[in-house]
């Protein structure tokens, strides 16, 4: 018998495993990273939720779960399915934070020209009661 060099693994510690990328996923979802790693890349406000910062977090091989044709698949959905999430809130978050940005420029000119209209009356009241 040929040995193809793929590990079998026992069903406990197939689950040890998934247990291990789930909690690290969690962990990711829930910005309390504990991999160094993802820690700084937190810090750098870079930390994204992807199939390698959720490998790195689990201390596993990135391998396990990098094609979507392996014994973890469902995990790997799971973390795409998150990455996809979080990126669309990010976006979202994006573009509210400029509409945000845009209606805080508009009320400032406008009370710009409001103090600038009480500003002449304030002139005008006075040279009507000298």
């Amino acid at each position: 018998m040929q040995d193809t060099g793929v590990k079998k693994r026992s069903p406990d510690e197939f689950q040890i495993i998934k247990n291990d990328f789930i909690q690290a996923l969690d962990r990711l979802v829930n910005n309390m990273p504990r991999s160094a790693r993802n820690i700084q890349r937190m810090s750098d406000g870079k930390l994204e939720i992807t199939v390698s910062s959720v490998a790195d977090e689990a201390g596993r091989s990135r391998s396990l779960i990098a094609r979507s044709d392996n014994k973890y698949r469902d995990i790997r959905e799971l973390i795409l399915s998150y990455r996809d999430k979080v990126t669309s809130r990010r976006k979202n978050n994006g573009s509210r934070l400029e509409k945000i940005k845009a209606e805080n420029f508009d009320l400032k000119k406008r009370l710009e020209l409001s103090l600038e209209a009480q500003a002449q009356l304030l002139f005008e009241n006075r040279q009507h009661l000298n």
